[in-house]
């Protein structure tokens, strides 16, 4: 059948599936418990004006260091 073969030979490409995650604001989620909803919230806000990703935000502002993110990232994805 021609639809199995098509959906047996998708594969996901993983770097840029992690790219992808990296620019939306779905990280923010693990954030919120820790750092209030008010605050996360405004960090997406000002990451979208300035065209950067969730991440690259939240480490700028200070609030976590770069290792700190991918523990709470890799601990999430376990």
């Amino acid at each position: 059948n021609a639809i199995e073969n098509c959906i047996n030979s998708i594969e996901a490409d993983e770097t840029m599936c992690k790219k992808h995650l990296e620019n939306s604001n779905a990280y923010a989620t693990l954030f919120t418990p820790k750092f209030g909803y008010d605050n996360i919230s405004k960090l997406i806000k000002d990451a979208e004006k300035e065209k950067i990703s969730f991440k690259d935000k939240i480490i700028s502002s200070g609030m976590i260091t770069g290792k700190e993110f991918e523990r709470v990232v890799k601990e999430f994805l376990m």
